[in-house]
């Protein structure tokens, strides 16, 4: 079952031309993301998640053409 899956998502990769990145643009990207949290994280009130993604309401999740709206 693990190589099925292996080549599953080998294929898949292929297809989608996704790609890993390498450690150091991993490393970069997670840098950019933790970077930006944190400045968020400082201007959020106590009872707000930084994330847009994590806020409960759905108009302050800053999604286009109205995802999230009650």
């Amino acid at each position: 079952m693990r190589e099925s899956l292996r080549e599953r998502l080998h294929r898949w990769r292929e297809t989608t031309g996704d790609q890993l990145p390498t450690e150091a643009q991993g490393t970069a990207i997670a840098d950019r993301f933790m970077a930006e949290f944190f400045a968020n994280a400082q201007e959020a009130g106590p009872d707000r998640e930084a994330l847009p993604s994590r806020r409960p309401l759905g108009e302050d999740r800053e999604l286009a053409d109205g995802y999230g709206q009650p």
